[in-house]
């Protein structure tokens, strides 16, 4: 018999069946827990080619499918996620997690398919791409979060945050309430999703409930950016600028960027710094377009991102194309050349707001550029 402090945890990370054999995993691990946080078409695209959206799907129901003494934790903002917590209710436990404010809105017009029927879901209101609040004429619905975000403010460069829950925790095998009033660092939206999941995974799982709020609080009241995987999306001072910057290697991520961006821009003038995809991302570049034509920066430095500088001005042109203000900054592919053009062109700025989004190579680019700046 497996011991309590003997837990598995999953995460979601595996894409398809062409990369990872999912159900042998989960049968040979027994995890106790599986951890949903967003299942988007955006993350079928692997360099320049898209996979199979259906075994995406598939690959991500396989990681809990044969699970029967654990608990599910799902992203109720996410309607496929959802679906998934929903067809594992009869199993054992799910614990859903999700926003439940008013100030945090996404107008962003793609429809998105019931995962139940496929007809289009309505939506009463949406957070972040296809994450909010959704029905569907079938009979599917979100649930109600059990972990929530009730309060969401920027204030003196923090996100603030309320999360109310009534959570079902594995060792006292009952549920625990409790409220957190927390103050992080200023990341973007998809990353107080991920506080979201990681409270809920904790409070599902600590021994000592009664502690559960002292420790959430001295944890996250202490974050920093350091904890950001590389390329994450980050607002910082330089100079006598505001600048947001950080990967945006897809539609979905770009949107994001900007959304959280826009925040501070409130209106005003400002700059994007767009670094292009690369020769076969034709599709990637189709979607950062549609999302710039959507925003319309006041101006746009348009700078390779990847290895092909030629291709990067063709996606230039087809950026003027579209009667956006843009100019094209050309530089090799040399990763401190492109990191040195990237701080030139925000010191060149005559904005005070600028926005650095796009591709290119993680620790290549995104971190030696962020290290730069905050030298």
């Amino acid at each position: 018999m497996q011991k309590k402090s003997d837990i598995g945890i999953f995460e979601y990370g595996i894409r398809d069946l062409k990369h990872g054999i999912p159900d042998v995993v989960e049968k040979n691990i027994k995890p106790k827990v599986v951890v949903y946080t967003n299942v988007s078409r955006e993350h079928t695209q692997v360099l320049g080619v898209k996979n199979s959206f259906e075994d995406y799907v598939k690959a991500k129901t396989l990681l809990s499918k044969n699970m029967k003494d654990g608990i599910v934790v799902a992203n109720a903002d996410d309607p496929i996620i959802c679906n998934i917590g929903q067809e594992k209710q009869n199993d054992g436990h799910v614990v859903y997690y999700g926003f439940n404010v008013d100030n945090i809105e996404d107008d962003t017009d793609v429809s998105v398919m019931c995962p139940k029927c496929n007809k289009p879901l309505t939506y009463s209101h949406k957070y972040m791409n296809q994450r909010g609040v959704y029905s569907c004429s079938c009979g599917f619905k979100r649930c109600e979060p059990d972990v929530k975000i009730t309060k969401y403010s920027i204030e003196n460069n923090k996100n603030i945050i309320t999360i109310d829950a009534n959570v079902y925790n594995y060792f006292v095998d009952e549920n625990i309430s409790f409220t957190l009033d927390l103050e992080l660092p200023l990341f973007g939206v998809h990353n107080v999703y991920n506080v979201l999941a990681a409270t809920s995974t904790y409070a599902c799982f600590t021994p000592k409930p009664e502690n559960i709020e002292e420790k959430l609080k001295n944890y996250f009241n202490n974050m920093d950016l350091s904890i950001l995987p590389p390329g994450r999306f980050e607002v910082l001072e330089y100079a006598d600028k505001l600048v947001g910057i950080g990967q945006g290697d897809n539609g979905d991520a770009l949107k994001v960027n900007y959304d959280y961006m826009n925040h501070f821009i409130q209106g005003n003038d400002y700059e994007f710094i767009y670094c292009t995809p690369d020769v076969n991302e034709e599709e990637i570049f189709e979607d950062h377009l549609n999302i710039l034509k959507k925003i319309n920066p006041t101006h746009i430095t348009v700078i390779p991102g990847r290895v092909s500088v030629d291709v990067a001005k063709t996606y230039y042109t087809q950026i003027k194309d579209n009667n956006l203000n843009a100019s094209f900054k050309s530089i090799e592919y040399d990763f401190e050349k492109r990191a040195s053009g990237i701080i030139d062109s925000i010191n060149e700025s005559e904005y005070k707001y600028v926005v650095v989004s796009g591709c290119g190579e993680e620790h290549d680019v995104w971190n030696v550029t962020l290290n730069k700046l905050k030298e």
